[in-house]
């Protein structure tokens, strides 16, 4: 099932399996543009969805190292499903959920699922207003558990086969270093590809060398972006936006496994860095090296979090700040 919004400034897109984000269309000078990308054949997100896709991410959005964490002096295990650890929930996380509607209109619409597994009830509300997007998460678990969930959101603003000549502004001093496995080991002073705090081309920061790359092929790490955010712009659409959260992290990812697995939508086969997804949340394997919040939810406690796309236009090509 998929569910349509629309304002004067935005159309939204959502299928039910995993609250999907299928199309957000941005309209610039009388025409519609397309800032995300669908797959082309819509049983991968029920199939598969080997990116993550649009996707709401949960329990665990992130690495957890080595798949388990220490829970009121217990071992918690979890599927170890990238490079021997947790990644993302596992191959049966929150994305892999059909929601089901409860609320509806041109403007709002609200979906609940249940996890048998993860033993929780998951409501998710996405509200345009004016030319924004919010995707509201409301949880109630049956155990004590981490609780740490994004929206895996891809953006292409221009329809390029490359997200290369985009803009980036990123508002963090700081950004995790990654151990051999991926998961995150400690948080930085942002250097060289990772000092995106002054606006620029993705193209030249992705052409930079940093040990860090050998590990994750390119830009996919969690950046501290505190309540700056980060932005996108396309000089070529001439359409950004800017994604806030009520979360201090988040992850910039280059789409550097787009390694022509599946096609998308009027794109054909994936390609390398076609899209950059910006996944607001917590920092992930933090409940193995307790440097930030507990994210750990008790049985009954209601989770809460709120991710905001904002879409703007500007004629400089400069990113805006403000």
């Amino acid at each position: 099932m998929i569910y349509n919004l629309e304002n004067e400034n935005l159309k939204i897109s959502i299928l039910d399996v995993g609250a999907s984000i299928l199309s957000m269309q941005y309209l610039r000078n009388g025409e519609w543009v397309e800032t995300t990308l669908q797959y082309e054949d819509l049983n991968t997100y029920s199939q598969d969805n080997p990116y993550y896709l649009n996707a709401i991410i949960g329990p665990h959005s992130g690495r957890i190292k080595d798949g388990e964490y220490v829970l009121d002096g217990n071992v918690v295990a979890l599927e170890k499903n990238d490079r021997g650890n947790h990644l993302h929930g596992g191959t049966n996380g929150f994305h892999t959920l059909v929601f089901e509607k409860q609320f509806h209109t041109k403007n709002k619409c609200i979906l609940e699922s249940k996890h048998k597994d993860y033993q929780c009830k998951i409501r998710v509300t996405f509200t345009i207003l004016d030319s924004e997007l919010e995707i509201e998460y409301e949880v109630i678990s049956d155990i004590d558990q981490v609780m740490n969930m994004t929206q895996h959101t891809y953006f292409n603003l221009s329809g390029e086969d490359t997200v290369e000549n985009h803009t980036i502004r990123v508002s963090a001093d700081r950004f995790s270093e990654l151990d051999e496995s991926g998961a995150p080991l400690r948080m930085i002073d942002v250097t060289g590809p990772f000092d995106l705090r002054a606006p620029g081309y993705l193209k030249d920061k992705m052409a930079l060398s940093h040990p860090q790359f050998e590990i994750s092929g390119n830009i996919d790490h969690v950046f501290e972006v505190g309540d700056g955010g980060v932005d996108l712009y396309s000089e070529l659409s001439g359409v950004g936006v800017k994604i806030t959260a009520d979360r201090p992290y988040a992850v910039v990812y280059t789409g550097n496994y787009f390694l022509g697995e599946t096609e998308f939508k009027g794109l054909g086969a994936s390609k390398l860095h076609q899209a950059v997804a910006v996944e607001p949340q917590h920092l992930p394997n933090d409940v193995n090296l307790d440097l930030g919040v507990s994210q750990i939810v008790k049985k009954g406690e209601l989770y809460t979090q709120k991710i905001k796309y904002s879409f703007y236009c500007d004629q400089t090509g400069d990113v805006r700040t403000t």
